[in-house]
């Protein structure tokens, strides 16, 4: 029997990494963040997920290209410091409800986006 998951049938201790050793990529589907986290992954989101929300973001925008070519930049760029600018800069830019909350999104998981 082995109802707490932290024996083997055999009765010896099952050692758990504390650090993920197994990068998971999906997207935000959130039965993925659930198995990611269950199994000790690393969970990454995918930016082409991504691109495809682009076009919500740029309801009542008056120039719909400059938009999704901010938004471009801002998902393919590598650095942390240079990111968050861009970032900053585009929610200036961009205030539509739309934009707004696309902007938030990619802020609030930037760290699992797969550059």
């Amino acid at each position: 029997d082995n109802p707490d998951g932290d024996e083997s049938a055999n009765g010896d201790a099952i050692e758990v990494e504390s650090t993920p050793t197994v990068t998971f990529m999906s997207d935000e589907g959130s039965a993925f963040s659930i198995l990611a986290e269950v199994m000790g992954w690393y969970h990454l989101l995918d930016r082409h997920h991504f691109t495809e929300q682009i076009s919500e973001g740029w309801v009542g925008l008056p120039d719909p290209d400059e938009f999704y070519n901010s938004i471009i930049d801002i998902l393919n760029e590598p650095h942390q410091d240079t990111l968050t600018t861009l970032l900053s800069e585009a929610k200036e830019m961009y205030t539509t409800i739309a934009a707004t909350k696309l902007l938030q999104k990619i802020d609030d998981l930037k760290e699992q986006l797969c550059y």
